[in-house]
Order: C-alpha cells, then structure tokens, then sequence
C-alpha cells in the first residue's frame, strides 16, 4: 500500500470528525429522548402523588367533621345527662318518683342515671365520715365501702333491681342501703355506718368510730345464709376481738340472692282461654279454616314465657367477693405490722 497523500488523510480526519459528531448527535437524541420519558414518568409521578394527598386531606377533612359531629353529639348528650341529673338533685320529688319508676322491673338494662345518682350518695357519704371522724391525711388505703339492702325507716320495703350488662356481668341494684365505710391509717381502722334512702338522698342514723389495730387480739370471718334449703341473702361478718374483752362486728356482706322468676300461671291460663275463644269465634263466623291462627300465636307466646322463665339467673355470689378479700388482706396487714 502506498503511502497516503495529504488531501487522504484530510478527508479520513474530516470523516471521523462526522461519524464522531454524528455519534454525539445520536447520543444526545437519546438522552433527549430519556429525558422527556422521564420527565413524563416524573410528571404523572407528581400528579398521582397530589391525587392521593388532595384524596388523604379530603378523607382526613371528613374525618374531622364526622369527628366534630360525633362530638357535638356527645357534648349535647352529657349536658342533657347533666341538666336531668340536677333536676333530680334539686327536685327530691322528681328524684323520689324516677327511681320508683325504675325499679317497677325486677331486671334490666345499666342505667346511667341511677349509676350517677348512687355515685353521688357515696361522695356524699364519704364526706359525712370524714366530717365525723376527723381522720385529715392520716388515712394510707384507698376507702372502701359497702352497701347492704335494708330498710331505711322500717316501713317501705327494700325494692331490687338486676341490671344486666352481659351474661357475665350483672349488678344487683336496691333502693335503700345500710352503709359501712371502712379507712384505713397506719395504726388505726376508722368505721362509719349509716341508713340511706337512694330515692330521696336522704341520710340518717350516722354512727362513726375508730380503734388501733394493736389492740386488736383477733379477728374472725363468718360466712352464712338467712336459709339452708331456700338461701335469700348471702352474709359475710367480720368478728374484731379486742384485748379489753369487746367485740365488733362489721357486715362486709348482706346481699340479696336473685330467686329464678316465677312462672304467672295467670298468664299462661289466660292464654290457653284467649286461644280457644279466639278459635271458637272464628268458627262462630264459620272461618274454620283460619281459627288455628290466634290459637297457634297466644299458645305459642305461653311456650315463651314458660321458655324464659325456665333458666336461672345465674349469679350465685362466690364465696368471697374481691373487695372483701382485700378488706381482710389489708387489715392483717396491719394488723401484723403494729404487733412487732
């Protein structure tokens, strides 16, 4: 081969000058290119992630309003709660006659209403015993207190009340209380007792006093009912013996046990007695075909209550309930600390 001539070369320098130029003209179509893909990409990106976020402010802004409302809903219930739970307060006779009215049923829904008013009689009770027995801020436990059925002035009868919340909780509501509240302080056990008429708020027959536990020798429990073979009332006493030869006993538990209802044969008679004259008139009217139908409802709603009445209430008290144990756990406690 010969040796190439200057224009040759010239030529092979200005072709490689374009095939590279041509080159970086490719290349840069491409990133061009690339750069409009991704900006797409960056651009649809960019609008989804405003759809969502102008959709996430949107639910939370309705959220928020759901939330207001719920709100408002409630605030208007507790100051309706509220407003009914002062009339009752300040009308004793509204008082008297809602509470009536709410133990006419033997069994039934929590009752909010009755709930704060019993609260309310144990604020005031408590403050009724602290007045009495001067204790200040010796006391080191929590207060406990116990509320037993029983008549407030010997004449009206103790109404009950099952309160239902599930078929594992149960509350057993009445309307008059023996009360005894129980405090403790490091050396010494305070006792109040009252009556208590929860349908008026009326409190009387206040009895409080104290005693130190060092002085006590010992202490007895005794469990019992008011009947071996038909049980109405499970009772827990506390027997305190003290070193001076007296004794004291504090009713931890005087509570009525529920009895299953008894079946109204005066209903289920009635019943039998409405379906046969109930088909007799039918086949009076000569609608023989029909007559089955008022027998069939009445005698089915006498096998519902047969039905309902059949299952027991299942609230057999155990045998020690867990404020009573913690009453017995505290004060040996200390019993046992102020012997050393």
């Amino acid at each position: 081969m010969g040796k190439k001539s200057k224009n040759e070369k010239k030529i092979e320098k200005i072709e490689e000058l374009a095939a590279e130029e041509q080159t970086l003209q490719d290349e840069t179509v491409g990133d061009e290119k690339n750069a409009k893909r991704e900006a797409r990409k960056a651009k649809k990106a960019l609008a989804k992630a405003e759809a969502l976020k102008k959709e996430a402010e949107e639910a939370a802004l309705e959220n928020e309003k759901a939330q207001l409302k719920k709100d408002k809903k409630e605030l208007k219930r507790v100051k309706k709660f509220e407003k009914s739970i002062n009339e009752l307060i300040k009308n004793p006779e509204k008082r008297k006659t809602y509470v009536d009215n709410y133990f006419k049923g033997s069994k039934g829904a929590n009752s909010d209403v009755y709930t704060k008013l019993l609260n309310l009689d144990r604020d005031k009770l408590l403050g009724r015993a602290q007045q009495l027995l001067g204790f200040e801020n010796r006391i080191t436990e929590k207060p406990f207190m116990i509320l037993s059925p029983d008549s407030y002035d010997n004449v009206e009868k103790v109404k009950y009340k099952l309160e239902v919340i599930d078929d594992e909780n149960h509350f057993l509501r009445f309307n008059q209380s023996y009360v005894t509240a129980l405090f403790f302080s490091e050396e010494s056990l305070y006792i109040y007792n009252a009556n208590i008429n929860h349908g008026t708020g009326q409190v009387k027959s206040d009895h409080a006093y104290e005693f130190a536990f060092k002085d006590i020798s010992s202490l007895e429990t005794i469990l019992g009912q008011d009947n071996e073979k038909n049980p109405k009332y499970s009772t827990l006493d506390m027997v305190i013996n003290l070193n001076n030869g007296h004794i004291h006993h504090i009713n931890l538990r005087n509570q009525r046990i529920p009895q299953r209802p008894k079946i109204n044969f005066i209903y289920l008679i009635g019943s039998i007695i409405l379906a046969v004259l109930g088909a007799a008139a039918f086949g009076y009217f000569s609608l023989w075909n029909y007559a089955y139908y008022p027998a069939v409802l009445i005698i089915a709603g006498a096998i519902v209550e047969l039905i309902r009445h059949k299952k027991p209430i299942p609230i057999e008290p155990p045998l020690i309930l867990k404020q009573e144990q913690e009453i017995l756990s505290i004060l040996k406690n200390h019993i046992r600390d102020n012997k050393r």
